[in-house]
């Protein structure tokens, strides 16, 4: 999960792990075994009946067992209020925290703890309280210029970090934390529009079509944190047929490096 912004008033986005053996639908034998990469991100402003649950929680694992946590230059804080947990590492196998800006902290025991900001505001990371259009393809929440949050990520991971924002801007040589970089410049705004761009079937199982009216110079599958997973050429129907189930982006490139990412179910 690369460069995403969260902001809200209650609780968002569940991530589900595996089943332990003998339950219900059981995919696995034993332990847990997902695992969620955060990257630049920003999650702020959540709330929830439980105070310990605030922000982002694991439904079921252990410290040993998973799910499998990393999270890199990054904010997740609640709004002013630190025993709201913005963050509840109970039940996961937390290995890098590392570049962070952090609220209320639960059950924190990372294996790495690297340059982190912990028990911190929204207020202390310098976040405004809604989001904003700072041009690029998508609305941010905007770090204030000298906060804390700026040029912040100094530690060194031992992950290739993206080289722009969340909007698609340039991040500069030291990176500011969470999904927005100030003073970034635009790097490609070249995206094919929907109006001439589109998938089929939507989820899929066997295979995907993509009907564009460009030619097509590349066409490749990611993961949702940004590993390939197959580059299909110029292929304009994709064998899908041998992907696990799960949620992919498509991205397509045509011949004057114009590209569109669209999002696809494999089921």
């Amino acid at each position: 999960m690369n460069n995403y912004a969260v902001i809200t008033g209650g609780a968002v986005h569940t991530i589900g792990v595996d089943f332990v053996a003998g339950g219900s639908g059981s995919i696995t034998t034993g332990d847990t075994n997902t695992s969620l990469r955060m990257v630049h991100c920003t999650v702020a402003y959540n709330t929830s009946d439980d105070d310990a649950k605030s922000g982002i929680t694991f439904a079921n694992g252990s410290a040993t067992t998973g799910p499998h946590f990393n999270i890199y230059n990054s904010i997740v804080v609640s709004a002013d209020d630190v025993s709201k947990k913005a963050l509840n590492f109970a039940n996961s196998n937390a290995n890098d925290v590392i570049n962070n800006i952090l609220g209320g902290l639960n059950s924190f025991a990372a294996v790495q703890d690297l340059n982190n900001e912990k028990g911190k505001t929204a207020t202390f990371a310098g976040l405004a309280g809604s989001l904003s259009d700072e041009g690029g393809n998508t609305h941010v929440i905007v770090i204030s210029g000298g906060s804390n949050s700026e040029d912040y990520c100094s530690s060194t991971t031992r992950i290739t970090l993206p080289t722009s924002d969340q909007r698609g801007y340039t991040r500069s040589v030291i990176y500011d934390a969470g999904a927005y970089e100030i003073a970034g410049v635009l790097l490609n705004n070249n995206k094919i529009t929907s109006e001439n761009f589109n998938i089929y079937p939507n989820p899929a199982n066997e295979f995907i079509h993509i009907n564009v009216d460009i030619d097509i110079q590349d066409v490749k599958l990611y993961s949702m944190l940004g590993d390939l997973v197959k580059d299909f050429g110029q292929a304009k129907i994709l064998d899908v047929s041998n992907i696990n189930s799960g949620i992919y982006l498509i991205k397509v490139t045509d011949e004057n490096n114009k590209q569109f990412i669209k999002q696809v179910v494999i089921e």
